[in-house]
């Protein structure tokens, strides 16, 4: 019982961290998408736009992306700026 309550409060950590965190992760999110539309006008592929970055770019790119506390504020980013930004056909 003392783990379950424990795995529970360590979850619900998370989650109000993640939720404290969407903020800056919404502000990322608006950046790349940002960099990529200037570079499909460019007319470049996505490969071609991380070349470009520089290194200190690159390096939090990567960190943001791949560190794992990150994942769930970057879902509830990605879903607000679904929501904030649909599609226009």
């Amino acid at each position: 019982m003392f783990l379950i309550n424990f795995l529970l409060i360590i979850l619900g950590i998370y989650v109000v961290f993640s939720l404290l965190i969407t903020p800056i992760q919404y502000n990322y999110y608006l950046a790349i998408k940002e960099m990529e539309d200037k570079q499909k006008k460019q007319g470049k592929s996505q490969p071609e736009m991380y070349e470009e970055m520089s290194f200190q770019e690159d390096y939090l790119h990567y960190n943001v992306q791949s560190n794992a506390f990150f994942w769930l504020p970057n879902i509830f980013a990605a879903i607000y700026y679904r929501i904030t930004h649909p599609k226009q056909e």
